[in-house]
């Protein structure tokens, strides 16, 4: 189960944001603070959990991971996707709103996600090259 903390990092990494920003577009006076709550060492409070969902622009179950679903059904076959990286949950979310897209087996589903997960870090790592 990912934690909060690891939650944080991977929604500020896909954005290619740092620490220090994200610290500032939540109104947080000092870099430490927020860094903590990355690091697990902390705990945001109520209000600072809800503007970080607002700046990720997802819930506060979602951010908290409350309402992940971790079964889906696809061609009447559930499939449990509990073991997922956070990128492949991002994919699989668009993909089962995409009528033009068909899965025939779970091992096919598993196997697109995997290579969409790949692109997403390469497109991660690219941006972060330009940025340096």
């Amino acid at each position: 189960m990912t934690t909060l903390g690891e939650k944080l990092t991977a929604l500020r990494e896909r954005k290619g944001w740092t620490k220090t920003f994200v610290a500032r577009k939540l109104g947080i006076k000092t870099l430490s603070t927020y860094a903590n709550y990355e690091y697990g060492t902390r705990e945001p409070d109520m209000e600072t959990l809800s503007r970080i969902a607002d700046i990720y622009d997802i819930s506060l179950d979602e951010l908290t991971g409350r309402s992940v679903d971790s079964k889906h059904t696809i061609r009447g076959e559930e499939v449990d996707t509990s073991d997922l990286s956070e990128n492949q949950r991002l994919v699989l979310e668009w993909a089962m709103q995409q009528e033009a897209l068909s899965f025939h087996s779970t091992e096919e589903l598993k196997e697109m996600l995997d290579n969409m997960a790949v692109i997403f870090e390469y497109e991660r790592r690219k941006k972060n090259n330009k940025s340096k």
